[in-house]
């Protein structure tokens, strides 16, 4: 790949991996995140669920719907921000 593209790549992977963990971040410090969750951990999983679920969405719009997308990082959102179940 040309140094410029790459270069450009770069930049937008270290933009987005710091929403996410600015995101992580907000969550943690408002006390919604579960203390048994890894937060160095969770904005490269969010940022993995995010791409994934955008690549389905170009790839695969019509097995794919927006609705679909939210819904994962909704519940993704939800597992984190739950207390473990008793037992685990």
């Amino acid at each position: 790949m040309p140094p410029a593209f790459l270069e450009v790549a770069d930049a937008v992977d270290a933009d987005l991996y710091g929403l996410y963990r600015r995101l992580v971040d907000l969550l943690r410090d408002d006390g919604a995140i579960h203390p048994g969750n890894d937060t160095d951990l969770l904005p490269r999983e969010l940022q993995a669920l995010a791409e994934g679920l955008a690549f389905q969405l170009v790839t695969w719009p019509h097995r794919y719907s927006p609705i679909d997308a939210r819904q994962v990082v909704a519940r993704w959102l939800d597992a984190l921000c739950d207390p473990p179940a008793p037992g685990k």
